[in-house]
């Protein structure tokens, strides 16, 4: 789930169940000189009850975070990529999961998108 934060003036990630190992909160960060910048996005992929087609609802921290996980979600090869376990038991996408995306930007360019967490 992406949220703001009043405490600390951002929109944050929320990882409301995390596994171990995962963190419950991803914050963006800023780019520097040395740095890139880091946000994240949430992807959950639902499988629809008659059993034909499915439903996503996306949110990123910004609108580059939004559009990698509208990319993952569209693009049968992206998904056939994603790490082991992502799908649980199954190997199959119709199971339905849920992704955090960590995605690195330089200079307004996606340099990286890794899966920070995954719930099948």
């Amino acid at each position: 789930m992406v949220e703001y934060d009043p405490e600390i003036k951002k929109t944050v990630c929320v990882n409301r169940k995390p596994r171990p190992g995962e963190n419950a909160r991803f914050t963006p960060s800023v780019s520097t000189p040395i740095q890139p910048q880091i946000t994240f996005a949430v992807l959950p992929y639902i499988p629809a009850r008659e059993g034909r087609g499915s439903r996503s609802l996306l949110a990123g921290i910004q609108e580059l975070a939004t559009d990698q996980a509208a990319r993952i979600a569209t693009d049968l090869s992206r998904l056939s990529k994603l790490p082991a376990g992502v799908f649980g038991q199954s190997s199959r996408a119709d199971k339905g999961f849920e992704l955090v995306l960590r995605i690195e930007i330089v200079s307004g360019t996606v340099r990286d998108v890794a899966v920070a967490a995954h719930r099948p």
